[in-house]
């Protein structure tokens, strides 16, 4: 029998290896906020942590794990490779909605900074996860859509983001044999 991954622990060990340095501060690294959950779960513990002093600070930069997905099953012998296809990853940081959209690509800002850092680390730990079979963050299927922020993402924070979207990211997770 093969034993499960869970998607949701495999991405969250992968956010928590990811070292994306602090544009803010040299030599430091970005504390990463991992979220998994349907869009309003993930809203709400945003909202949760911006009425809260100790994680106020903490919201962002989000790595979001939109759920659902889907995890072929059944793929059988004994080392079997199972592709899952991750709907949407979101990566998101606060913006600042006086900049204009060519202001937020700039170096220094937004885009340049933190999200495709981010971007361009997960898919490196993603491809060098035990978990996962591949070694070229290139070789995994996805679409990347950026999506500059213009209005708050919800009534209670005012949140105002700047984000990355992965769309259909395909990921070759190693099935292991157990036996029971």
């Amino acid at each position: 029998m093969n034993q499960p991954l869970v998607l949701v622990d495999i991405m969250k060990e992968i956010v928590e290896s990811m070292q994306v340095p602090d544009p803010a501060n040299e030599g430091e690294f970005l504390a990463l906020n991992y979220q998994p959950g349907r869009s309003p779960q993930i809203l709400q513990m945003i909202t949760t942590q911006s009425q809260s002093a100790e994680h106020k600070d903490f919201r962002y930069p989000l790595i979001g794990l939109l759920m659902p997905f889907r995890e072929p099953m059944g793929a059988g012998g004994s080392s079997a490779n199972t592709v899952v296809r991750v709907e949407r990853i979101v990566i998101a940081c606060l913006t600042d909605s006086n900049k204009s959209v060519l202001e937020r690509y700039a170096e220094g800002e937004t885009f340049k900074s933190i999200l495709y850092p981010c971007y361009y680390e997960l898919l490196y730990r993603i491809a060098n996860s035990l978990s996962v079979s591949g070694q070229d963050p290139a070789m995994f299927p996805h679409t990347k859509v950026d999506l500059p922020g213009n209005k708050p993402i919800n009534a209670e924070t005012n949140d105002i983001i700047d984000c990355i979207e992965i769309l259909n990211l395909e990921i070759p997770l190693l099935q292991i044999k157990t036996c029971l």
